[in-house]
């Protein structure tokens, strides 16, 4: 079965790329939903930061969060609360966007480009 293989979800990590840059959120959430569950823990991550992020462009904060669930010991920890951040903003939920950019900034090795960002986030809202 190839719907499991590597290649696969690489593929259905490009579709759903090419699906959100055409405007097509719900066609890029059906690409990502199959790997949401993915035993390649990358792929499983990557599809729910990438679903996360369509959820807030769509204006779905509640499935944003959900999308996340609760992951604070992986990797991908503080990818998972930058995005946070950026939900809880979404929702003028001000005190939260700042508790997960600092968590963010304290999750992140210090030579990471994605600091200043957050830097830049926190800067704004304080």
């Amino acid at each position: 079965d190839y719907v499991d293989s590597g290649y696969a979800q690489q593929s259905a990590l490009m579709m759903a790329k090419h699906a959100v840059s055409a405007g097509n959120y719900q066609q890029a959430l059906e690409h990502l939903s199959p790997l949401l569950k993915s035993e390649n823990e990358f792929i499983a991550h990557t599809a729910k930061l990438r679903s996360a992020a369509i959820y807030l462009q769509i204006d779905d904060q509640s499935q944003a969060l959900s999308i996340l669930g609760a992951d604070e010991n992986s990797a991908f920890s503080a990818l998972y609360s930058h995005t946070k951040g950026d939900i809880y903003l979404a929702q003028n939920n001000i005190d939260s966007a700042i508790k997960h950019y600092q968590l963010a900034l304290a999750q992140l090795p210090t030579d990471s480009e994605l600091r200043n960002l957050i830097q830049i986030k926190l800067n704004d809202l304080n």
